[in-house]
């Protein structure tokens, strides 16, 4: 995956692409008109202005909860609760991926379930999430067929 952060026509939603544990942000929407480099989600997760700030711009967070707690991205499964729970109290959009499932021995159902056993997410949360990935998937084409 590229580091950019791609969007709609004008003011839709972007999705940010990861590199590594940490969230690469080549540009920001022209709503919060910044350079950014990286974030960590843990530090996100404690920085409420810039959870505003990524609420704001509409901007989708792809995370993957097991390679973050295997690089030690996150310490342990209550650091995973906490950012979680700091993303969806703040309105901070994201959905769930794998990072390397052949290396990381995971597959989206197991995300899904680590992320319900632990309390980081609900049902209607992951089912969301779920959602709003497959959704955020089709953002790049849909701005690639419309240029």
């Amino acid at each position: 995956m590229g580091n950019e952060v791609e969007t709609r026509a004008t003011k839709a939603p972007a999705v940010i692409k990861r590199a590594g544990q940490s969230l690469k942000i080549q540009r920001l929407t022209p709503a919060i008109g910044a350079e950014v480099g990286n974030i960590n989600i843990g530090d996100a997760a404690r920085d409420p202005e810039l959870m505003a700030s990524l609420r704001a711009a509409e901007i989708t967070l792809e995370i993957c909860p097991t390679s973050n707690l295997l690089t030690k991205a996150l310490a342990d499964e209550d650091a995973v609760r906490e950012v979680f729970r700091a993303f969806v109290e703040h309105g901070v959009q994201f959905t769930i991926a794998t990072d390397g499932p052949e290396m990381m021995r995971t597959h989206l159902r197991d995300e899904f379930e680590l992320l319900l056993r632990i309390g980081a997410l609900d049902d209607a949360e992951l089912q969301a999430a779920n959602e709003r990935g497959h959704e955020a998937a089709f953002v790049g084409r849909h701005a690639h067929a419309r240029a």
